[in-house]
């Protein structure tokens, strides 16, 4: 992730990466993240791909191991 600052210090704003987990009035949770590759795009990061699909890769497992049912 230091190569994203260093690329583009303004996506310092955006970083760490950040997981939201919350619950709705019907009870059902929620987990949401921002996409590494959109973050990537909206600051003009073209340098980094394996990285980003790395982050990419690594969110999307961790939020399926932490949504599976017990």
């Amino acid at each position: 992730m230091l190569c994203w600052s260093v690329c583009n210090q303004s996506i310092s704003i955006d970083l760490p990466l950040r997981v939201a987990v919350w619950q709705d009035v019907d009870g059902v949770v929620w987990l949401g993240y921002r996409d590494p590759l959109s973050l990537a795009e909206q600051y003009g990061v073209k340098d980094q791909t394996d990285t980003v699909l790395t982050l990419k890769n690594a969110l999307s497992a961790a939020a399926h191991q932490a949504t599976l049912p017990y």
